[in-house]
């Protein structure tokens, strides 16, 4: 008869924790599509074509045109931008413009601030901000749009201090998804890339 092992209320904690599962879902992601991963930039959409992916110019704050479908095309993303996309928070829409600033020649995911929901125009919020004494990490808050820095989303979702994400989520460290397990099992990302210098 085999014998079960008692499993601690603290490994418990670990196992059931958003950064134990997350970490391990992104290292597991990193395994099987390595082409997923770029740590130099919080998100990237790899080919893009505007004709393809948008077919029309959104001008809600909200993009919400039921016939015009925008997708991310070949996304790549960091750590950050994995726990982020993972955790139900989603990248901003940007216009590309052309000299005159009158013309819009495109749009454009962007990583490094993201909303509580999908598909919501940087732009217009940003041009409508009347608040300048929001929260530290947060870009906008008004009428259900959040939008905020991709780097505080995921340090609070791994509920990790200022040195650890700063450390985990910094564009110079690679990290393998063995590294990965190690972090989601509690050990500091400083450590473990110490750990892998010796």
């Amino acid at each position: 008869m085999d014998t079960v092992e008692e499993i601690t209320e603290a490994e418990v904690d670990l196992f059931t924790s958003q950064r134990y599962q997350l970490l391990n879902k992104i290292a597991d992601q990193i395994e099987s599509a390595p082409e997923t991963y770029d740590q130099a930039h919080w998100g990237t959409q790899k080919n893009f074509d505007f004709e393809t992916c948008y077919l029309d110019i959104p001008s809600d704050l909200v993009f919400t045109n039921p016939n015009v479908q925008i997708t991310e095309c070949d996304t790549t993303y960091c750590i950050a931008g994995f726990v982020a996309s993972m955790s139900g928070w989603y990248p901003t829409i940007d216009y590309e413009y052309d000299r005159s600033r009158r013309n819009v020649t495109g749009i454009s995911y962007d990583y490094s601030r993201v909303a509580n929901k999908p598909h919501v125009n940087l732009d217009r919020c940003l041009s409508n901000k009347t608040k300048c004494d929001l929260p530290d990490g947060v870009v906008y808050d008004e009428g259900g749009i959040i939008i905020r820095e991709v780097s505080r989303v995921a340090k609070e979702v791994l509920e990790m201090n200022d040195n650890d994400s700063n450390f985990l989520f910094a564009s110079s460290n690679e990290w393998t998804p063995e590294q990965l397990r190690d972090i989601a099992e509690g050990s500091s990302p400083g450590k473990v890339a110490v750990q892998i210098i010796q």
